[in-house]
């Protein structure tokens, strides 16, 4: 006799349940990759619906752009340094895409990205894809790109130079990489 699939899925996460990547909690029947409890308590930035936000005037003087926006805040040990630990470093590739999917849904809702004609996301220089895999900017970058229906062009930037690891370095620090 076989199985029924949902039977199959219940006992296993009977015995290896599955957690939420933001706070480690078991996740409910319809619950994905982070609890609710936690996706709510994100620390959401809205810049989205800020024209001159933080995320922009941070770029302005750096890159010629339009707009700027970043998802979440970053405090250090709080939800969202866990979930980005998780991205980078603990093979968890599936959580850019997830994101980019929540992320997406609220672009969505506004149409901010109407306008923008496709998604490019930031390159690893190919020493640093080998090393880790995949790159989490264009997980995120495809879980955006797919909720709002554009393409995702991966071969449009070239990362020339393997700069060191930017982990250890202060605000002051990064924003000085690449300059003089």
């Amino acid at each position: 006799m076989k199985m029924p699939k949902a039977f199959k899925s219940a006992v296993l996460n009977l015995f290896f349940p599955e957690v939420c990547m933001a706070c480690s909690g078991i996740l409910l029947h319809q619950e994905s990759t982070i609890c609710t409890k936690c996706l709510f308590h994100l620390p959401y930035t809205d810049d989205h619906l800020i024209p001159n936000n933080e995320s922009f005037i941070l770029m302005q003087g750096k890159l010629r752009v339009e707009r700027a926006i970043s998802m979440l805040r970053f405090c250090p040990s709080s939800r969202v340094e866990h979930l980005i630990h998780q991205m980078k470093y603990a093979n968890k590739p599936q959580l850019g895409k997830f994101l980019g999917h929540v992320y997406g849904t609220l672009l969505e809702e506004i149409q901010y990205f109407d306008d923008v004609d496709a998604i490019i996301p930031i390159p690893f220089h190919p020493r640093r894809f080998a090393k880790r895999g995949y790159n989490q900017s264009e997980n995120f970058g495809m879980g955006i790109a797919e909720r709002l229906g554009k393409p995702m062009m991966r071969d449009v930037l070239y990362r020339a130079i393997h700069n060191a690891t930017q982990t250890k370095k202060d605000l002051v620090s990064r924003a000085d990489r690449g300059r003089g």
